[in-house]
């Protein structure tokens, strides 16, 4: 009784805290066209370009953009950044920022950024957006994929901002979006539950039943022998 007391214990947590099961849901904006480009060759009139967005709630997990044509031949890097949006820019500091590397930019190639986990406000503002001024090396995107605002994507548009002053996270100061009216970026989006990190004292507590069962295991394979 107390070894399958135990082993029930340890087996709840194990599903509990190491292997949760999550539905996610998947955005998406189909591309219908193409902009101009964006990078190191052109900071004056394409520093940043991203996708103002509403948070249908949950956690943002991952987030794919799309380049058309590219133009360099050797890859650079590019920064990515999520930060809240006031409606004409981005404000406060940067929810999420990660170093895109070795990016070639060449025609039909993808840009991902798995693993971010950020957790966003339903209905509230922001923008996800790809930074080529202030970072080593930066890379070029040839041509950006428009998409279609009646996709089954989030409620938002394309904007990009157009200077090369400051770091990866944009400078305070309106972004542009008239050229481009009632378009977005081509991309697709997963939404999901945050992805908890197990306390240590949940893994403390799962390694105590774990210890518990092997216990009463060895106990009863070196109980002496008795009955002759």
């Amino acid at each position: 009784m107390k070894r399958a007391f135990l082993a029930s214990l340890s087996w709840a947590f194990l599903m509990a805290v190491v292997a949760p099961v999550r539905a996610t849901t998947v955005y998406t904006s189909t591309n219908s066209g193409s902009i101009s480009s964006f990078g190191p060759s052109v900071l004056d009139s394409g520093a940043y370009v991203g996708e103002e967005f509403t948070a249908p709630g949950g956690a943002l997990q991952s987030i794919t953009f799309y380049s058309t044509t590219g133009y360099q031949s050797n890859p650079g890097n590019i920064d990515f950044v999520v930060q809240s949006w006031n409606g004409t820019e981005s404000i406060g500091p940067a929810l999420y920022t990660a170093m895109v590397t070795s990016w070639l930019g060449t025609a039909n190639e993808t840009l991902t950024v798995s693993g971010i986990n950020l957790s966003l406000s339903a209905g509230s503002q922001y923008i996800a957006y790809l930074a080529f001024a202030g970072i080593p090396n930066p890379g070029s995107i040839g041509v950006l994929e428009t998409g279609s605002s009646t996709s089954n994507s989030l409620p938002g548009a394309l904007y990009y901002l157009g200077t090369s002053a400051g770091g990866p996270v944009a400078p305070a100061g309106a972004w542009s979006g008239s050229d481009f009216p009632g378009q977005q970026l081509t991309y697709s989006a997963t939404f999901g539950a945050a992805l908890s990190t197990p306390e240590p004292a949940a893994f403390a507590l799962l390694g105590t039943g774990l210890a518990g069962v092997f216990a009463v295991r060895r106990r009863r394979a070196i109980a002496p022998v008795t009955g002759f």
